[in-house]
């Protein structure tokens, strides 16, 4: 939604994607309005501005409930020496917020979704030459741009662009330069995964083995592409690695 729509709503604009009703504050995240307390502080600041944020609270005589510690017990937690590194920790068993058939479930569906959304198009095969090949059992396989898109919408996912960079650099083979891109993917329940995706102008795919100089443009892009894949893969498809991660 636009500010023109959430404000029909009946949200005040506090400042860019901060919003106030009955006192409250919200901000548009991953495609829905939600409390803006809800939020983590890394969070808040790739969507609106922090210092609005915070101006904001202490006028309507609020604390930044992020910064605040609370306790959902009064018993006291025991820490004890631990056996392997001597440190002070909590001992206490990391477990799964869902139950077992519930997470294998979900794992199912993605790989479900793979066999019936994704088409042949959206799948690149490496033999064990290390070049492109057609599908067998043989064949290493990779999930493409557009198959990574697809999840992308079938998931709901909100895709942001935190930061981009240039760098040159130069060695006994001469001149070069490579484009960074760090990006978030966020799913509807706010769990997010950050990642980097770099692309250099040696790229043996838009240089033809080295034969000609690259369009700057796609070597951006692959960069741009690399990180969304990456992250969209961490997020939902157990951090398998993408096709366009490869020097084909």
């Amino acid at each position: 939604m636009d500010e023109k729509e959430i404000n029909k709503l009946g949200y005040e604009t506090v400042a860019s994607n901060l919003y106030k009703k009955d006192n409250v504050l919200f901000v548009q995240h991953a495609g829905e309005i939600k409390e803006a307390t809800k939020l983590t502080d890394e969070q808040l600041k790739h969507i609106t501005s922090m210092k609005a944020y915070k101006k904001a609270l202490s006028d309507l005589g609020q604390k930044d409930q992020d910064k605040e510690v609370k306790t959902t017990s009064n018993k006291p937690v025991k820490i004890e020496k631990s056996q392997i590194t001597g440190s002070s920790i909590p001992l206490e068993i990391v477990s799964p917020k869902v139950d077992v058939d519930q997470a294998v479930d979900v794992f199912n569906k993605f790989t479900e979704f793979k066999q019936k959304l994704l088409s042949a198009d959206d799948f690149l095969y490496i033999g064990k030459d290390g070049k492109p090949t057609v599908k067998s059992k043989a064949a290493a396989e990779y999930i493409k741009k557009s198959g990574w898109r697809k999840f992308s919408t079938v998931f709901n996912l909100d895709c942001q662009i935190l930061s981009k960079s240039r760098e040159e650099h130069e060695d006994p083979e001469g001149l070069y330069y490579v484009w960074t891109y760090a990006v978030r993917v966020t799913a509807p329940n706010g769990r997010f995964q950050d990642s980097e995706g770099a692309a250099t102008s040696r790229d043996p795919f838009f240089t033809k083995g080295g034969k000609q100089l690259p369009e700057e443009k796609d070597i951006m892009l692959k960069a741009q592409t690399v990180a969304f894949n990456r992250a969209i893969s961490d997020l939902i498809g157990g951090g398998a690695k993408t096709a366009e991660e490869l020097n084909t």
